[in-house]
């Protein structure tokens, strides 16, 4: 039997009323009394259905069928979010399925569209718009900035570990004297670690460094629309200490001398371009409470990708995060349990934890840790906390543009 109640045999002018199978992110993006036009994608094991570049998976309904049209009105039940869905005719559908199928190069201002052919990521055409902040939307360089950190994941990111390994042998060898980088060599220490105990600390740093002084240059930056200004003052946060070395004659013929001029230089390059793009994805925080954290990992790494999101309730600026109503998202690719997607969510100090995993393997690993994980937030702090395990088809790409949809899109439009 299959389907909510085995609903089944309805005629298409009937409505269905369907209830959400969804996450707080994709939830966010639906409002009681909406009514949107969609096309069905999938009726098993769930239905899925499209509404332009929003998928909703429903329980499954097996009155629909693949490629059907429907008409769908927003509605709150006892049980959370439901879909009251009317098919439309099969002589509608194939017009409809015209008007609603995907176009993902129309309507994208050309900035966007020439920073993904950069990229080589023209596939993610559909979801770009949501990812892009609305303070740097005519801003060429701060939209590649942007989206390279979200969308390029090829290869790893050893830049840091190298970088560490460079300047702390300028500082075994004499070059520099260790005072000059009392401060930068454990930020780029934690960075660069892959041992556990330093997740924490790097966390931390990356927080700072991603957050602040820029969150305040960028919030009045929107006002003033100086966003050039902005990209430029940049080169003043914790990047621009390891350029500012070079400044040291000694330590600038070390690395001609050590043949190390090259990787430094793109080290640097690389680290800073990283930085900003977090700096710059930032500035949602101006729309409502979010952190945005990039960890780099090196090569020996069990986690190869590690984006962090973190989003309270509430709006306006100089917003506050509270603990016990807070969503954080990681989304992960590691070397045992491959790419995951997780979504921890409090409300009113009940933490929800959903992990979503790419390999039926790792699914099944993860559904024997649930207690001990559950355990394990209720001892951070989280008492009553419920962990839940599913299999994911793993497009990230899509998770992170519904996520970001409870932001202020860009006006396409205009």
């Amino acid at each position: 039997m299959a389907g909510f109640g085995g609903i089944s045999g309805i005629g298409s002018a009937n409505p269905i009323l369907a209830s959400v199978l969804t996450q707080p992110f994709q939830a966010a993006a639906l409002r009681p009394g909406q009514v949107l036009q969609g096309l069905v994608q999938s009726i098993e094991p769930q239905t899925l259905i499209r509404f332009g570049t929003l998928i909703v998976p429903v329980e499954q309904v097996e009155a629909l069928q693949p490629g059907q049209a429907v008409t769908a009105e927003v509605v709150r039940g006892d049980q959370g979010l439901q879909l009251r869905l009317t098919p439309a005719p099969q002589s509608q559908t194939q017009a409809a399925a015209q008007d609603l199928a995907p176009s993902p190069l129309r309507n994208l201002p050309d900035i966007i569209v020439n920073t993904l052919q950069t990229l080589g990521k023209l596939e993610y055409a559909e979801q770009a718009v949501a990812l892009v902040p609305r303070a740097i939307a005519n801003n060429p360089a701060a939209i590649r900035l942007v989206l390279t950190l979200l969308l390029d994941r090829e290869g790893i990111d050893d830049h840091a570990a190298r970088l560490v390994q460079i300047v702390q042998q300028a500082v075994d060898d004499g070059v520099l004297p260790e005072a000059q980088v009392k401060d930068l060599l454990p930020l780029l220490r934690a960075v660069a670690s892959a041992r556990p105990e330093q997740i924490a600390t790097a966390l931390r740093e990356h927080a700072a460094t991603s957050q602040h002084p820029l969150a305040a240059r960028l919030a009045e930056a929107v006002g003033k629309g100086g966003m050039q200004q902005v990209l430029a003052s940049i080169a003043q946060d914790t990047p621009a200490a390891l350029a500012r070395l070079v400044d040291n004659e000694a330590f600038s013929e070390f690395l001609l001398q050590t043949g190390n001029a090259v990787d430094y230089q793109r080290g640097v390059e690389h680290l800073a371009d990283r930085f900003a793009a977090a700096q710059l994805i930032n500035s949602r925080g101006t729309e409502v409470p979010y952190l945005f954290l990039a960890l780099p990992m090196p090569a020996d790494a069990p986690i190869h990708h590690a984006h962090i999101h973190v989003m309270g309730e509430g709006g306006g600026k100089a917003q506050r995060f509270d603990a016990a109503n807070a969503t954080v998202v990681i989304d992960l690719s590691t070397s045992a349990l491959g790419d995951l997607w997780i979504t921890l969510s409090a409300v009113h100090g009940v933490c929800s934890c959903w992990i979503r995993a790419r390999d039926v393997d790792a699914m099944t690993a993860l559904q024997e840790m649930q207690d001990e994980l559950a355990g394990r937030l209720s001892r951070a702090g989280y008492p009553n906390a419920s962990v839940q395990t599913a299999l994911w088809d793993g497009d990230r790409v899509r998770e992170l543009a519904t996520m970001m949809r409870r932001f202020k899109g860009l006006n396409i439009q205009a």
